[in-house]
């Protein structure tokens, strides 16, 4: 697990390197465009890979916590915490205006900066530790059964269709614009409104990806016809 730590530090730091090199333009486009964005890649190894560690890092914490018999409350209070704290801490530390040109010179500050990185991860850690924190809760109305109960056992189940559907809506298809190349930056209050509409239409698309299958076959069985 150390090596997996030091693998995400190093991405994280070296990411504004990476991008300056612009592997992407160069002969090894294949290759380079893994690298950084600028061929297009909306995802690419600097620093999205971080992510990815980092949730391998928590996906081992907690199996760490349930197998010593810890307390949960304390472990998902202190990765709400943490999480939170950390995403603050890069806020601030942005809006002061360190934004690490000692470090890198001028960079992709959105994208590579270990700033954005430590904000987004902390949001995003912070927010699973709320989650973890609402389990019991959640654990109890499942027991109750009903709608609610297997609709989220649905959404669980389906979490990888409803992130390709948020993604092409977000970010459009071969065939189709996405919502980023829509116009002007969005208001808070504008941005809530479309959070909310991207959030109901990928809870439909999971739906009638769930249901839409089973309810052609019975369709095809009540005509007769073999599916």
């Amino acid at each position: 697990m150390a090596s997996v730590c030091l693998q995400a530090f190093v991405v994280a730091l070296t990411a504004p390197i990476v991008w300056k090199v612009r592997a992407s333009q160069s002969a090894l486009l294949p290759l380079g465009t893994w690298f950084d964005g600028y061929a297009g890649s909306l995802f690419p190894f600097f620093p999205w890979a971080v992510f990815f560690l980092l949730g391998v890092i928590v996906a081992f914490g907690v199996v760490q916590v349930l197998e010593l018999g810890r307390s949960e409350p304390r472990a998902a209070f202190g990765l709400a915490a943490g999480g939170l704290l950390a995403a603050l801490l890069a806020y601030v530390a942005f809006i002061q205006g360190h934004v690490l040109h000692s470090w890198y010179g001028p960079h992709e500050l959105w994208h590579t900066s270990p700033l954005y990185v430590v904000f987004r991860a902390g949001a995003v850690l912070s927010g699973l530790g709320v989650l973890w924190l609402l389990e019991p809760l959640l654990r109890r109305r499942w027991q109750r059964g009903g709608r609610f109960e297997r609709l989220l056992t649905t959404l669980s189940h389906r979490s990888l269709v409803a992130y390709v559907a948020h993604l092409l809506v977000l970010y459009g298809t071969p065939i189709t614009l996405g919502l980023v190349h829509g116009g002007p930056t969005l208001s808070i209050a504008q941005a809530s409104w479309v959070s909310a509409g991207l959030i109901a239409f990928t809870i439909a698309v999971v739906l009638v990806w769930e249901h839409a299958p089973a309810w052609y076959r019975t369709r095809f069985k009540r005509a007769g016809v073999a599916p």
